[in-house]
């Protein structure tokens, strides 16, 4: 059984800084959230501009002088004219930023009078060393070293001057760190908007954020880098440019081996965007090296931040996902790594945390192992190992009965279509579920929040078949009060259900004009076969209220009464809504039960 999967969805910057670095930052911050403003191109521009690492200030002045002297009319076109010189000259910055500048003329003049000292046995004229500190305060840090070495290292004033510079530099480059990073973080934001992301496309920021990827960024910077391209890459013209742009896929799969959790995140966010474009063949080619999936899977398995675990299992879903062409390629690798084995252990985590509620991201993780584990029971072969993975299927079947606790949400729906899948697959499975009542109670407590899902809907109803047919067929295990205590409170759910749902299972009756995605090829199908589930669950509490009457001298008879009343129930209404079927024969022959 499969279900309609949703578009993915757009992320933001979740750790955005609200600091003003600058007047005009100031007066647009209330503007850059909202989706139907328009942004000043320079300031776009200038927030490129920021993204620049610090041996680059020189570039912002230089490319604002030439850009002053162009002839732009037109405030888009200058903004790409500043941009285009930005970009010519990223590298240029980044290079220089890892070599020392030239001696200038002061400097060999220094250290020309410094060696005329020594020559001269002079180790403390003070005139001379005043002298040599003027000139090296007009030259780099290599002529001040020189200087302060006629005074034998004893000018502790002069010590503390270097402490202080050295100081005041930190300082500076920490602000200016700090503005790039805030700088990326308003262009994060703003690339969650088509506009704003065609923009920022058309005025080169794919080519800045992979030179800043080409080169040594620190961890945030590289995490802000990576986030304006997973926004960008949710919209379909800026995702074409990025996988044409040449190096930029390769780029990106490479930043799976950094070791930042939130640099991590992102690219996995990025890659499964690009795994659900139109562009997927680029993205999978990157992906299917061996070495490349071993990673995935490996921090799926290895990593304790919350954050990375959800992005990675988001990624190894859209891997397998089997609406896309990619499964095939991704799928033989995979399970050869061992993908089985560490869904059923990230299960058995994620239940086990709920259990004793230390969780901390809710069922997200759980839901996302459990889609996983839905997209591979519908592949044929990987489907049969599945359904022989006893452990799989029993986690499956707790996450339903833990439905009713609040930290569960859409995984008690996701498993109740994993177990119906699997079903399809191992009928045999139905013994371990049939007489579990707390399972049966959970199941009928979720058909309510089923809602429009019609696939979803079909392999619960597809569940209940299985396991009210098998308690017809077991007379010599008839079910316990329990049991019919939670059938005779469920009835009213079930009938609400096929009433709002009727003319649905008409057409699916009548192999109607539902899509393929939203049936199952089973006994679930249709108004028919429902009716007939209802009536093996008015069998059952009709021979239980037989036996219980014939049986027990001081029987309880307002339940006996209750039992009754909802069989007749049951019989009534699907006398009124077609043809009272024939009890089916029992699936139990020999022991075994028959696939539906």
């Amino acid at each position: 059984m499969e279900r309609p999967s949703d578009t993915p969805p757009m992320w933001c910057n979740p750790q955005t800084l609200h600091r003003d670095f600058d007047d005009q930052a100031t007066a647009l911050e209330s503007e850059v959230f909202d989706l139907h403003s328009t942004i000043d191109p320079s300031h776009i521009i200038h927030l490129i501009r920021q993204l620049l690492p610090a041996a680059g200030k020189h570039v912002h002045s230089c490319s604002a002088e030439v850009t002053r002297n162009n002839d732009c009319s037109n405030p888009a076109e200058d903004s790409k004219c500043k941009v285009d010189i930005i970009v010519q000259n990223v590298t240029g910055s980044v290079d220089g930023q890892l070599k020392h500048d030239s001696l200038s003329a002061s400097d060999v003049e220094d250290e020309e009078r410094v060696r005329r000292i020594k020559e001269e046995g002079v180790n403390s004229d003070s005139a001379v060393l005043g002298n040599s500190l003027q000139s090296a305060a007009r030259s780099p840090e290599v002529s001040l070293t020189n200087a302060i070495t006629v005074g034998n290292g004893k000018d502790e004033d002069y010590e503390d001057k270097v402490e202080k510079s050295k100081h005041e530099d930190t300082e500076e480059k920490t602000e200016y760190e700090d503005s790039r990073e805030e700088a990326g973080c308003v262009l994060w934001d703003l690339a969650a908007n088509q506009i704003h992301a065609d923009f920022l496309v058309e005025n080169q920021i794919i080519d800045v954020l992979l030179e800043l990827l080409r080169t040594a960024q620190s961890d945030r910077m590289r995490e802000i880098c990576l986030g304006i391209l997973g926004n960008l890459a949710c919209h379909a013209k800026p995702e074409k440019i990025m996988v044409e742009t040449e190096g930029f896929v390769s780029m990106v799969v490479k930043q799976l081996f950094v070791n930042d959790a939130p640099s991590l995140s992102e690219a996995c966010r990025l890659l499964s965007a690009g795994l659900h474009s139109e562009v997927v063949s680029a993205w999978v080619m990157a992906l299917k090296g061996e070495e490349v999936m071993e990673r995935i899977l490996w921090m799926v398995a290895n990593t304790m931040n919350s954050q990375l675990l959800e992005k990675s299992t988001e990624l190894l879903l859209a891997m397998v996902d089997s609406r896309i062409d990619a499964a095939s390629g991704f799928l033989p690798t995979l399970l050869r790594l061992g993908l089985l084995d560490l869904l059923t252990d990230l299960l058995a985590c994620e239940v086990t945390a709920i259990n004793e509620g230390t969780s901390s991201c809710g069922d997200t993780v759980l839901d996302i192992v459990l889609q996983i584990a839905e997209v591979l029971s519908l592949v044929d072969d990987v489907a049969l190992q599945l359904a022989a993975n006893r452990k799989l299927f029993s986690l499956a079947c707790q996450v339903v009965r833990l439905s009713s606790k609040d930290e569960i949400g859409p995984s008690g729906i996701t498993a109740t279509v994993l177990i119906a899948n699997l079903l399809m697959e191992e009928a045999h499975l139905i013994h371990e579920v049939s007489h579990d009542e707390i399972l049966v109670n959970h199941l009928l407590t979720l058909v309510p929040s089923l809602g429009d899902d019609s696939g979803a809907r079909n392999a619960l109803w597809s569940i209940l078949g299985r396991i009210f047919r098998c308690l017809v067929a077991t007379k010599n295990e008839p079910p316990g009060s329990s049991m019919i205590a939670v059938l005779t409170d469920s009835c009213s759910l079930l009938l609400d259900d096929l009433d709002d749902h009727q003319e649905d299972d008409i057409r699916e009756d009548e192999g109607g004009a539902l899509p393929a995605s939203h049936t199952m090829v089973n006994n679930s199908r249709g108004l028919q076969a429902k009716l007939t589930t209802v009536s093996n669950m008015a069998q059952i509490m009709e021979e239980w209220a037989a036996v219980v009457t014939q049986n027990t001298v001081n029987h309880d008879a307002p339940s006996v009464e209750m039992v009754q009343n909802a069989y007749i129930s049951l019989r009534k209404h699907v006398t009124a809504n077609g043809t009272m079927p024939e009890f089916e024969k029992p699936p139990c022959e020999n022991g075994s039960l028959h696939s539906g």
